[in-house]
């Protein structure tokens, strides 16, 4: 559950205030890190891009602020599934390597011969 918890942290618990195109804006980018990142976060605040749907000036600087002080990279389901597909190669590398082929193919075997049989 870290993608929600970071958005709610982000959006100092108004999550029903990020949109889409605060999420596109946001993703991927580690602004107390990358220089560029930063710059670019502050333009999407100053330019109103970030947070569209947030008029009170006081709880804009407040999430401004959360922003550029969020340590790592900003997560999205975006990135959830690009990780995802690096971690789904990795448990495809262990398997092969702690199961031989043969043996793997008659567990997969075996497993959809259970699933036929339960349904």
């Amino acid at each position: 559950m870290r993608i929600p918890n970071v958005w709610v942290d982000i959006s100092c618990n108004h999550p029903a205030v990020v949109d889409i195109a605060t999420v596109q804006l946001l993703e991927g980018r580690a602004p107390k890190l990358i220089k560029s990142d930063r710059r670019t976060v502050k333009e999407a605040f100053d330019s109103g891009k970030a947070f569209t749907r947030v008029q009170d000036a006081q709880l804009r600087a407040k999430m401004r602020k959360s922003v550029l002080q969020f340590r790592g990279v900003i997560p999205s389901l975006k990135s959830f599934h690009e990780s995802m597909k690096y971690t789904s190669i990795g448990v495809t590398v262990v398997l092969n390597l702690m199961y031989p082929e043969s043996t793997q193919r008659r567990s997969w075997k075996r497993w959809q011969t259970d699933e036929k049989n339960d349904r």
